[in-house]
Parts: structure tokens; C-alpha cells; sequence
């Protein structure tokens, strides 16, 4: 009826994405910030929660799931207040959109735990280093100035900046593609 594949997995099964208790989660999250974590009801929002659910964007299905379900964008009050037209959209074409994300990445091979950094970079290559700011959660955490000074292993490198030397896995690095030796900022 949904034009839906349904595939039955135990959530252990290394099959299994993940993708309903992802779903689970997010719905408790907007339940816990709607009874503002406790101090309400969780009951008296489960309601505006499925709601504020469904007319979120979903990466998966590629738009809302309201808009998947019934063609069209949600109409609020808001939008009935201040005449905004209500936007159909064709059904088969969100289909088609979902059905080739879908297909995209079913052809990746992705092996769980695995994770696959770049590991070619030659002494002297500026890079960026990751390092975590605990305090500010919206800070860039790649810092830049360094350059790779010597391979220790196959999976770490020693860089430095005029302040410090230091070891760093390559899962930590990237290459710095801001601006190459000799050229010219905009």
C-alpha cells in the first residue's frame, strides 16, 4: 500500500541499519524538549511530536514523511493565516528520488567498524588537525597551519606548526586545500 519493502531484521543483526530505533530516538528527543525534559507531561505532547516528526525533512526517504504519504506540504495555521499556497508535489517523482538515494547506497560496501581515511600524504603536505573543542559544541575543530614532518606508521604521522610537534592518527588529518604555496586569495 506504501510502496514499501518490508525486510524483518533483529536490531543485533549486522544486516539491520538501524533506521527504527534512529526513528525511536528521534521521536523520544523532540518528546523530551516538548515536556521540556521532565518538567511536563510527556503525554499531553506525544501528539504535536508525531507531528513536528512527520513534517521533518527524513535523508532516507528524501522529503517528509508527510509529503511521501500525501503529495502535498502540510498547511498550518500560519500559513492559512497569511494565504500561502499549499505545494503538491507528484508522488511517483519523491518515489523515484527515494528508490535511487536507495540504490546509490546499497552499491556502497560499507563493513561495520571499518573506517576509511585518506593515508597518502607526502612530507611537507599542509593539512588540517582535528582536535575537539569540548566547551563550544558549533566551533570548527579542524585546525589548521600544520604540515606532515614524518610517517611513523601506517596509521600516524607526526606533524607540526611554529607552536608545537605532535603525533596524530590519519583518521585526525586532512589535507589543507585552502590555499596551495604561491596562490592568490580572491
Amino acid at each position: 500500500e506504501n510502496m514499501f519493502e518490508w525486510i524483518y531484521n533483529s536490531p543485533g543483526n549486522h544486516c539491520t541499519i538501524g533506521a527504527v530505533e534512529r526513528a525511536n530516538q528521534t521521536l523520544f528527543n523532540i518528546i523530551r524538549k516538548l515536556c521540556d525534559f521532565g518538567k511536563l507531561q510527556w503525554d499531553t505532547v506525544v501528539q504535536e511530536a508525531v507531528n513536528s516528526y512527520n513534517m521533518s525533512f527524513n535523508r532516507s526517504i528524501q522529503t517528509s514523511p508527510y509529503m511521501l504519504k500525501f503529495g502535498k506540504t502540510p498547511m498550518f495555521e500560519v500559513d492559512r493565516y497569511y494565504a500561502a499556497n499549499q505545494v503538491f508535489v507528484d508522488k511517483q517523482t519523491l518515489i523515484d528520488r527515494r528508490n535511487e538515494v536507495f540504490d546509490k547506497y546499497a552499491m556502497i560496501n560499507i563493513g561495520k567498524g571499518d573506517i576509511l581515511a585518506f593515508n597518502n600524504y607526502k612530507m611537507g603536505d599542509k593539512v588540517l588537525v582535528f582536535r575537539e573543542k569540548l566547551g563550544d559544541k558549533l566551533a570548527n575543530c579542524w585546525s589548521d597551519g600544520f604540515r606532515i614532518v614524518k610517517k611513523c606508521s601506517s596509521d600516524s604521522y607526526i606533524v607540526e606548526s611554529c607552536e608545537s610537534r605532535i603525533r596524530v592518527n590519519k583518521k585526525h588529518l586532512k589535507l589543507d586545500l585552502s590555499f596551495r604555496d604561491g596562490d592568490v586569495g580572491i
